[in-house]
């Protein structure tokens, strides 16, 4: 339920529809925040491009901003 209560303060209104019994705790990864891992990275996008998404992008890193994921994880 705090997922949904997060996202439905944001005005998310989609998100308001779901209920806790919605979201299969199997399929749901809580780890501490870090960079995205340059080959998961790129698996992802592997991945949606085999399911046609995507198709105008050349490079994983058109999706990333590095400098914005570098501060946002930078320590101290």
């Amino acid at each position: 339920h705090y997922f949904i209560d997060y996202h439905v303060e944001r005005g998310e209104a989609d998100v308001a529809t779901l209920k806790p019994s919605d979201l299969r705790e199997s399929r749901l990864v809580v780890t501490d925040p870090a960079p995205i891992p340059a080959h998961d990275l790129q698996q992802t996008v592997k991945w949606l491009k085999s399911w046609g998404m995507l198709e105008a992008t050349q490079s994983p890193l058109q999706l990333v901003d590095l400098d914005v994921q570098t501060q946002a994880h930078a320590t101290g």
